[in-house]
């Protein structure tokens, strides 16, 4: 039996159960009954099955074929010691019956998830024969996250969607949404709407590529995540990594000639100004709009790869520097990172970065994504993945 991730504990048992053209679901415990039905469409999408959801009684297995879905009300000896228990479960193949049990919601569709993939691959069948197993299971880790870059390349909304799926099969709970970069802007910011008529768009002089997520596609997108149990955490690059914003709105910039949205790769010395108040009061008005839009407690700003030479000669960064009391310019970009933290624990929200926001000083109360090998990073007592 192949299960991805490899479960904690797989019982192999005697005998097959058979699932015909009429399933009965059966759902105890509030909320189940969307799990079911998730359940439910996938056997009449995949195999033409007729599959009803019914809100069951306890213990309500009536016949032969049920699938029962169970939120217990008392914590599973068997589940509640494990790394994760609100996303555990154990699923039991029977003759008589399938049924999945866990603790909260979450751990019920992890346990639909195995039970998808131990069924057969084809389409139509006649029947459908499981083998009989008992698989108690629980992720190792609470974050289990996977990164789309639609900033550099744009995909659409029904890729998002298959993407989802393939994450949802694979147990996988937050998607990382990075949506904006030098070489495109992503996100409908209605207060900023250049970030989109002109920084969603590259290479005017031939043909353009590009294109942009409204408003109304993101809660979309993130109904559908949500339905996945899956977590979409937003990533909004700053000090660096913002040519597509400078070329909408220049004077974001120290030099403010940045008119064009990149089209090369690579790390750009284009950055934002960080001695001009006008771009904070930027900043502040795009994530409060990404705030109203993103239920998710984490709002990832980037971080990343942020060269100094523009604030090195921009009078207004010497400034801000001098105003601060700041020794160079690393410690400016610690400023900004720690000013905008501010900003965003107002809201409720906590930060994340890639580990370069180490440099200078780490802003209280962040997460560090480490994509390099950091020697501080042993020494974080901070949430660090």
């Amino acid at each position: 039996m192949s299960i991805i991730p490899a479960p904690v504990l797989l019982e192999s048992k005697d005998g097959e159960h058979t699932l015909v053209d009429q399933v009965r679901i059966a759902c105890e415990g509030k909320g189940t009954d969307a799990v079911g039905q998730y359940l439910a469409n996938f056997l009449e999408d995949r195999y033409e099955l007729q599959a009803d959801v019914e809100v069951a009684e306890p213990s309500g297995l009536s016949c032969d074929g049920d699938i029962l879905l169970t939120r217990v009300t008392e914590p599973l000896d068997s589940l509640a010691n494990l790394a994760v228990p609100s996303e555990a479960y154990e699923l039991e193949v029977t003759e008589v019956a399938i049924i999945i049990r866990a603790m909260e919601n979450h751990g019920l569709f992890n346990g639909v998830q195995t039970l998808i993939q131990l069924l057969p691959a084809a389409a139509t069948l006649d029947a459908i024969s499981l083998h009989c197993v008992k698989v108690t299971d629980s992720p190792r880790f609470g974050w289990r996250g996977v990164l789309l870059d639609v900033g550099r390349h744009y995909f659409s909304v029904p890729f998002h969607k298959k993407f989802l799926d393939a994450m949802a099969f694979h147990k996988m709970n937050k998607f990382h949404w990075h949506l904006t970069e030098d070489q495109g802007w992503r996100l409908e910011v209605k207060g900023y709407p250049r970030l989109t008529e002109h920084g969603a768009w590259r290479g005017r002089e031939g043909p353009s590529y590009g294109g942009f997520y409204s408003q109304e596609e993101v809660k979309e997108i993130l109904a559908y995540a949500a339905q996945r149990f899956i977590e979409v955490v937003p990533e909004i690059e700053l000090p660096g990594h913002c040519g597509a914003a400078l070329a909408s709105y220049p004077y974001l910039g120290c030099r403010g000639d940045v008119t064009e949205v990149p089209v090369h790769w690579g790390v750009h010395e284009d950055v934002y100004c960080a001695g001009k108040e006008s771009t904070f009061e930027f900043l502040e008005g795009v994530l409060k709009e990404v705030i109203s839009l993103f239920p998710s407690q984490y709002i990832h700003i980037g971080g990343d790869e942020c060269p100094k030479t523009r604030w090195r000669s921009c009078p207004a960064c010497q400034q801000r520097i001098q105003e601060q009391e700041l020794e160079d310019e690393y410690e400016l970009q610690s400023w900004f990172i720690r000013r905008i933290n501010r900003f965003l624990a107002a809201q409720g929200k906590q930060l994340i970065g890639w580990d370069e926001i180490l440099e200078g000083g780490l802003a209280e109360g962040a997460c560090v994504m480490s994509w390099r090998v950091s020697p501080f990073i042993p020494m974080l007592s901070l949430p660090v993945l």
